[in-house]
């Protein structure tokens, strides 16, 4: 599910409540909360903001729970030491930073991502779900292990001991 699509819900859902309740929403929103003290006697104004504040903590749960994680796009398998790809050699095309992750899924296999900048957008040990950027398919959930410039891939097929690695680019 999308973000825009989800605040989308969330608002209509809120809007409804509302409009049943003539108000009374508001109020049994807040309370919901056992450390926000009771809604009685407070100003319009006040629980609003209140809810305004719930509203954005329960968006940011509710997009953290149906995010599918980082879209990329597929590019085949990468020759480490020719920069041959299923697209185009990477060697000869590509000016950036190739991340390596490891598929925490069953296999164990390496994997590389492509970022378009001098450094990598993950830190040591972070673990993702990635996922296809047209289909929505999921790819894998894997972990952030190592990163070098695209010119200096060589270096990762020593240390890793691998030729070729599957390699995706961030979109």
């Amino acid at each position: 599910m999308k973000k825009d699509e989800l605040k989308k819900m969330i608002k209509e859902e809120l809007t409804a409540i509302l409009k049943e309740d003539s108000g009374q929403g508001y109020i049994e929103l807040i309370t919901m909360d056992p450390n926000f003290e009771k809604a009685k006697g407070i100003k319009e104004n006040v629980i609003e903001q209140q809810l305004r504040k719930v509203i954005k903590e329960e968006i940011k749960i509710l997009l953290k729970e149906y995010s599918h994680g980082n879209p990329v796009l597929p590019l085949g398998k990468v020759n480490l030491i020719t920069g041959d790809s299923k697209y185009f050699n990477i060697y000869e095309t590509w000016d950036g930073t190739a991340e390596v992750w490891k598929d925490l899924d069953p296999g164990q296999n390496y994997k590389l991502v492509f970022t378009a900048g001098n450094k990598p957008l993950a830190k040591k040990d972070d673990r993702k779900e990635f996922y296809h950027d047209q289909s929505g398919a999921r790819i894998g959930y894997w972990t952030f292990i190592d990163s070098a410039r695209v010119k200096d891939m060589k270096k990762i097929a020593l240390k890793y001991g691998k030729r070729t690695m599957s390699g995706y680019a961030y979109k």
